[in-house]
């Protein structure tokens, strides 16, 4: 079973591409550890709100965080 941070990782990545940024570049500016990048990335991370804040703002990205449930199909 994939891990349901997975898709929030590949969006960091596609959102740290798209700014021509490194791991190691988002980490500073984010003051990560560029591991924490590596695994958050892959799915392998839960992030906290301020963490995703943190990203949020160096990716020049908007929060928006999700509290309701989804329908069962």
């Amino acid at each position: 079973m994939a891990s349901p941070w997975r898709h929030l990782g590949q969006r960091v990545r596609a959102l740290r591409r798209a700014r021509g940024m490194t791991q190691r570049a988002l980490a500073e500016s984010a003051e990560l550890s560029v591991v924490y990048i590596q695994k958050l990335e892959a799915g392998d991370r839960t992030p906290s709100l301020p963490t995703l804040d943190r990203l949020a703002h160096v990716l020049g990205a908007r929060l928006i965080v999700r509290l309701t449930r989804r329908r069962r199909s």
